[in-house]
């Protein structure tokens, strides 16, 4: 992810597009900060589900706070500002972001689903 950083900003810098380095930080920062998130749920869901056992709440995070503040801020900054070009490595890395949280979410559902039946199942 460095080195694709590195090289965006290199472009920027040649370009002189202040405004494509700022969305380009935004992006970046909001998919550091989207990972760490995705990271912290798997690890409370499933290493430690004493800990964070409301898999609903968790489902929420990820549809609710992660997609939002990365995935879906960063394409609406290049929809704000056509005369900026979308670096094909953005569209690619908002693309895996946006699949790994339909990923963690589609597990996390399964799991309530799962969850509901077998409260069914006990009474």
């Amino acid at each position: 992810m460095k080195g694709c950083s590195i090289n965006l900003y290199e472009n920027a810098s040649d370009v002189g597009t202040q405004l494509l380095r700022k969305v380009l930080d935004g992006c970046s920062v909001r998919t550091l900060v989207a990972g760490r998130k995705l990271g912290t749920i798997l690890l409370g869901c499933f290493v430690a589900p004493k800990q964070w056992p409301d898999y609903t709440t968790a489902n929420a995070i990820v549809s609710d706070q992660i997609q939002p503040a990365s995935v879906n801020w960063c394409l609406e900054q290049f929809e704000k500002h056509p005369e900026l070009p979308v670096p094909s490595v953005v569209l690619a890395g908002t693309e895996a972001v946006n699949q790994d949280c339909k990923i963690v979410s589609g597990i996390l559902s399964n799991i309530i689903l799962e969850t509901l039946e077998e409260g069914r199942r006990a009474q």
